[in-house]
């Protein structure tokens, strides 16, 4: 759900121009209530039909390569599905994470669960309940992650 961000021109959501990212996306507290709805609204304006998540290499433990305590692992996955919301709660549950958690806790600690306005806005179903999983199921492939 989170990639089509790179969908938006960087000249309209950044906050300072001298910064080359779309820093304007996410909120000014501590707590992130508008990143999660801007990739929501991001979905709701161009469905996704297919998606597919690329868990061969990765990071984990960090939000990107300035954090210290980030760490490359290889779970050595692919999910797919057209569903994206189920295709995010299924990888987000093979991380070891629950899709359903409620925002403010691990690992959607500092903003909204963006599965669940995702759910909620009917883009499709973050219920582990409620997806079908062809292939190896979920406890059989976990990887559990750190969180930052």
């Amino acid at each position: 759900l989170k990639n089509l961000v790179g969908l938006a021109p960087i000249s309209e959501y950044r906050r300072d121009p001298s910064h080359n990212n779309r820093s304007w996306f996410h909120g000014s507290s501590s707590f992130d209530e508008r990143l999660p709805r801007v990739v929501v609204d991001l979905n709701l304006a161009c469905p996704v039909s297919f998606a597919l998540i690329d868990g061969v290499i990765t990071a984990e433990g960090g939000a990107g390569p300035w954090d210290a305590g980030l760490s490359q692992v290889k779970p050595g996955l692919l999910l797919a599905g057209r569903d994206p919301v189920a295709v995010d709660a299924v990888s987000t549950a093979v991380m070891g994470f629950d899709p359903q958690a409620a925002s403010g806790t691990s690992p959607f600690g500092n903003c909204e669960n963006h599965l669940a306005l995702a759910a909620q806005a009917g883009l499709g179903t973050h219920a582990l309940a409620e997806i079908p999983v062809l292939g190896p199921q979920v406890e059989e492939i976990r990887f559990p992650f750190l969180m930052p």
